[in-house]
């Protein structure tokens, strides 16, 4: 798929995420045209970890006190999936007619990164979905089980 095609269908995304409990399904019915050869995989496995370094604290000549806060840095290995960068959007198709996107770059920093939304044709009508992940924290190791996505908006 081109540049210009992937750039149509994450303006297609923000329109649909953008809008308010509803929003217009030809939107869908393009991503879904524009993305029809993407193929579905059989099998995913995806692990993911998230790393946080300590502050560092000291003194500069002719600065004074310093302080240099901690990095955080997500790596994340998948297998099996077939994933398309589409503007700040990866778009992973999961079967007919469905499809997960993450918005992976966010130029306002009050908004989240990383975010997963499913769009998906059910019961004849498009539906958008958020995920909601089911944790299980255990002191510093966060396991996250599958994904569990709820209904946000509808197709009219």
């Amino acid at each position: 798929m081109d540049q210009a095609n992937r750039l149509v269908v994450a303006a297609h995304i923000k329109a649909i995420a953008d809008s308010a409990d509803t929003f217009d399904a030809a939107r869908a019915d393009a991503i879904d045209r524009l993305l029809q050869n993407l193929e579905a995989p059989k099998v995913v496995l995806k692990l993911g970890a998230v790393t946080e370094s300590e502050s560092q604290e000291g003194h500069a000549a002719g600065v004074g006190d310093v302080e240099i806060p901690g990095e955080r840095r997500r790596r994340s290995l998948s297998v099996g999936e077939r994933e398309l960068r589409c503007g700040a959007y990866v778009v992973t198709r999961c079967g007919p007619q469905a499809y997960e996107i993450r918005h992976v770059m966010e130029v306002d920093a009050e908004s989240e990164a990383g975010e997963l939304m499913q769009l998906a044709r059910l019961n004849g009508r498009w539906e958008a979905r958020l995920n909601q992940p089911r944790r299980l924290v255990l002191g510093f190791l966060v396991v996250q089980f599958g994904n569990r996505f709820v209904p946000w908006k509808i197709g009219i």
